[in-house]
């Protein structure tokens, strides 16, 4: 008797474990694509953050001003302090940069590797973190000397 009901609800081995096997790839394919978009949303932070680094850099070497330029009523960047400026600030903030001057403008670029979480898992280790900032000085000293 029940011999004749296991093979009246018998339903055939051939689907056995189907349904494992798409569980485990749709989970896999949840946990690759929530990686994609963890890292990626990390490496758009850093870039903000790198955006900040450079252009910050390059405010602070375009306010390097020549001091004997600015007495006489010029505004001239000081080419070596500008420089000096900007890397020490990129060095600062631990991503060290490069610093230069063309036609009065300070220029920075800073470029750095951070590693991925996620999809490390996929062969990508790192992603490259890169930005560029540039200003200028166009006023010079406006206000608050006493000296006359």
């Amino acid at each position: 008797m029940f011999r004749f009901m296991a093979e009246a609800f018998d339903m055939g081995n051939e689907d056995n474990g189907t349904i494992t096997v798409f569980v485990v790839f749709f989970f896999s394919f949840l946990l690759l694509l929530s990686g994609i978009v963890v890292d990626t949303g990390r490496q758009l932070y850093e870039d903000r953050q790198a955006e900040y680094e450079a252009q910050t850099a390059a405010v602070l070497g375009a306010d390097s001003l020549s001091v004997s330029n600015l007495r006489i009523g010029n505004v001239i960047i000081n080419p070596a302090k500008a420089i000096k400026n900007a890397e020490n600030y990129m060095q600062s903030t631990g991503h060290p940069g490069l610093a230069w001057i063309k036609n009065g403008i300070v220029y920075t670029e800073v470029t750095y590797v951070i590693p991925s979480i996620f999809i490390s898992m996929v062969g990508i280790n790192s992603l490259t973190v890169s930005a560029t900032g540039s200003a200028t000085d166009l006023y010079g000293v406006n206000s608050g000397s006493l000296i006359q």
